[in-house]
């Protein structure tokens, strides 16, 4: 059933410059995914309806890169995921965001809030595509009562491309969340 689920996901890669474009909203990734799709539209065209419209060999050569282009585009996609159409992450910048992630879990385990939110929120600043440490600061926001920043990003971790791992996490997350919400409405704040 998940394999069924992922099927548009996967076939989304075999199209040049979608994925940036719909997750990043990336402007110059929506102009290749256009240009891709109008490329696909003139070359079925030309092979289907109209095969006299332009010279054979132009439309035999079209198809030609814009197949390779896909089948390019889409295996480099799935053998290497995010890692290859974001920026590559350093060895130093992988350590760095390690070691801030630690610090803050040691900062949500002594109950330091703030300081914990602080490095979750540099270490995802290194690494955007960090689940484990955007689940983290999902708690830390519910811990601290900002419930809605923990909806908010719950929600955008949902939408990430391997979040599939972590659904049931994600899901139990947001259960805390909403039942925390629910009951700090019910009892008053503390009066200082």
């Amino acid at each position: 059933m998940n394999a069924l689920l992922n099927t548009p996901r996967i076939a989304s890669y075999f199209w040049p410059g979608y994925r940036k474009a719909w997750d990043q909203m990336d402007q110059q990734s929506a102009m290749v995914a256009i240009l891709f799709a109008w490329t696909a539209i003139f070359v079925s065209f030309n092979l289907f309806y109209w095969p006299e419209w332009f010279p054979g060999w132009l439309v035999k050569l079209t198809t030609v890169a814009l197949v390779l282009t896909s089948l390019g585009h889409g295996t480099k996609g799935i053998l290497f995921g995010e890692s290859v159409s974001k920026a590559q992450l350093t060895k130093d910048s992988l350590e760095e965001a390690e070691l801030s992630f630690r610090l803050a879990q040691e900062s949500y385990l002594q109950g330091s809030y703030f300081e914990a939110e602080q490095y979750l929120l540099k270490n995802l600043t290194i690494n955007e595509s960090d689940i484990e440490s955007a689940l983290l600061l999902a708690s830390v926001y519910r811990r601290s009562g900002k419930f809605q920043e923990s909806l908010d990003t719950l929600s955008q971790l949902q939408l990430k491309e391997r979040s599939a791992r972590w659904a049931t996490e994600i899901l139990v997350e947001k259960e805390k969340v909403v039942r925390s919400k629910r009951q700090s409405s019910i009892v008053p704040p503390p009066k200082g």
